[in-house]
């Protein structure tokens, strides 16, 4: 309604578009807008992540943000169910409506190698996240999915979905990027669970990598100042 009423108008008046992402941008222009777009990641600071993973091989996958039926989480344990995990664990982290989470806990019930661990904020999440060899976000949609870009920096290789702008995941050889669905999980998960400790360590690498070049904060900010120049000259 906002849209519509107000701004839409705005929005056309716009020299240019900042979106976060090429799925974002395509969102923009199926809406009817034709200002220039210019693609700008999210950023994080890279100074946050005290430590890096250098230990892998702990055979654990997690699942780190809102616990919500647009994430994915209910094919993510049916997949997780279909294959043979013996010897990994999968740990869901986060908050979300409580009679949902019980509802996911039910269907979990049989799954002894799943735990549902709550919300885990500030330090306690880097350590998470470097506890794992890899994070899922299976979600069906994500403008941008900022976990990913935390994961990566920590060291850590990353699967998710086309939902997401996340092809980097592919073209830096840093993680999966699959179209959801249950048999799509079961394939990745069977995948990962039968990859080496050094791929999963130079997966790491690579995903470091990638967020120092071009999803560190520095260097997203200098992108965004760049644009502004370019936008006021």
């Amino acid at each position: 309604m906002a849209l519509f009423v107000y701004q839409k108008k705005a929005i056309q008046l716009s020299e240019c578009l900042h979106a976060t992402g090429k799925m974002e941008a395509d969102n923009i222009e199926s809406l009817g807008f034709i200002n220039p777009i210019h693609i700008i990641p999210n950023g994080i600071d890279i100074s946050d992540v005290k430590e890096i993973k250098t230990k892998y091989g702990t055979r654990k996958m997690v699942f780190l943000s809102r616990i919500h039926p647009k994430k994915g989480i209910e094919l993510l344990l049916e997949a997780w169910h279909n294959c043979n995990t013996n010897g990994w664990t999968l740990e869901i982290a986060g908050d979300g409506d409580e009679n949902y989470i019980a509802k996911l806990n039910q269907s979990a019930q049989d799954l002894h190698n799943v735990h549902f661990v709550g919300a885990i904020y500030g330090e306690a999440k880097w350590k998470f996240l470097k506890s794992a060899d890899v994070m899922i976000l299976p979600t069906h949609s994500e403008n941008f999915g900022i976990v990913v870009a935390e994961a990566l920096a920590v060291g850590v290789p990353v699967i998710t979905t086309q939902g997401t702008p996340w092809e980097d995941l592919e073209i830096h050889q840093c993680g999966w990027w699959i179209k959801l669905s249950v048999s799509n999980l079961e394939k990745i998960i069977t995948k990962v669970t039968h990859t080496s400790v050094d791929e999963l360590r130079n997966m790491g690498i690579q995903g470091r990598k990638l967020v120092a070049e071009k999803y560190e904060m520095k260097v997203v900010i200098k992108n965004i100042i760049d644009l502004y120049k370019k936008v006021l000259n």
